[in-house]
């Protein structure tokens, strides 16, 4: 089983999602946080069932994805996979651009 560890900047991109959402809609706040929170710690059991991110490419980086959400509101929970941790990088809409190799 893998341990799951945050990057920084992913923490700050779930906090600001939830804050954004928070705005307007307290329950519906806390319910995605909660649901991404669950998504993501499905990763401690396979995460290799992830396939490659289109960052990985431009990086050195093995980077993977998980997807959470549905339609417009499908975020991408992008991460790599160490000896035994996962290290979420970063959570981002999935309507975004690819993020650049250098904020990897």
């Amino acid at each position: 089983m893998f341990e799951i560890e945050f990057a920084a900047v992913a923490d700050a991109e779930i906090l600001a999602t939830y804050a954004y959402i928070r705005r307007t809609n307290l329950v519906a706040a806390y319910a995605w946080l909660v649901g991404i929170r669950a998504r993501i710690y499905t990763l401690r059991t396979m995460p290799e069932r992830c396939g490659r991110a289109a960052e990985a490419d431009a990086t050195s980086l093995d980077v993977r994805e998980l997807l959470y959400g549905r339609r417009r509101q499908t975020f991408r929970i992008l991460f790599t996979i160490g000896a035994d941790t996962v290290l979420i990088r970063h959570v981002v809409r999935a309507n975004r651009r690819p993020i650049p190799p250098s904020r990897f």
